[in-house]
């Protein structure tokens, strides 16, 4: 009897807390005590007034705080960067130059990959396959002035070209590999 009394009052005690945001946020998140519920983009209700709705069911009186999550920029490659709500900006010179011998291809990934090999096949028939080890790898003995491709193995399938002997910095945009001369 008790607890179908607390099953009937519980219900008139809580309160929806609606919470409105920006659009631009990504995520969000209402932490009560020690209570914390998330909420991504796609839970949110559009308002049509460029925000989206969030609904929490809560109880009153309790003290909860808000935690927004937005993305303000994109970071195009290794180094030191500083970001704000009006942006990410580079703080470094960036890395220094890198040596490569002649007839070399050097690869460095500026993001975390679940690949484990590079490929470079050129036109000319050069084909080698060289480990991927610490967001780096380096092809020997390539030839000059024909156009190669990179395929990482081990992954999804990304490819890049073209390639040359020289150091090469890569990343992923939406997806795809892209690499530039460094």
């Amino acid at each position: 009897m008790l607890a179908l009394l607390a099953a009937l009052v519980a219900p008139a005690l809580a309160e929806d807390l609606r919470v409105e945001v920006p659009d631009t946020i990504h995520h969000m998140a209402l932490v009560c005590g020690t209570e914390r519920t998330d909420r991504t983009r796609e839970d949110g209700v559009p308002t049509g007034n460029g925000k989206l709705a969030y609904t929490f069911p809560i109880y009153p009186g309790r003290n909860c705080e808000v935690v927004l999550v937005q993305t303000v920029g994109s970071l195009e490659q290794l180094g030191t960067w500083s970001c704000s709500n009006s942006g990410c900006t580079r703080t470094d010179s960036g890395p220094g130059p890198v040596s490569v011998a002649p007839g070399e291809v050097k690869l460095l990934l500026a993001d975390e990959l679940p690949h484990t090999e590079l490929e470079l096949s050129c036109a000319s028939g050069y084909r080698a396959r060289v480990p991927l080890a610490d967001h780096q790898g380096s092809f020997q003995g390539v030839p000059d002035g024909v156009d190669c491709t990179v395929n990482l193995k081990g992954g999804p399938p990304l490819k890049f070209s073209p390639l040359s002997p020289g150091a090469w910095q890569c990343h992923l945009v939406a997806g795809t590999l892209i690499c530039k001369r460094r």
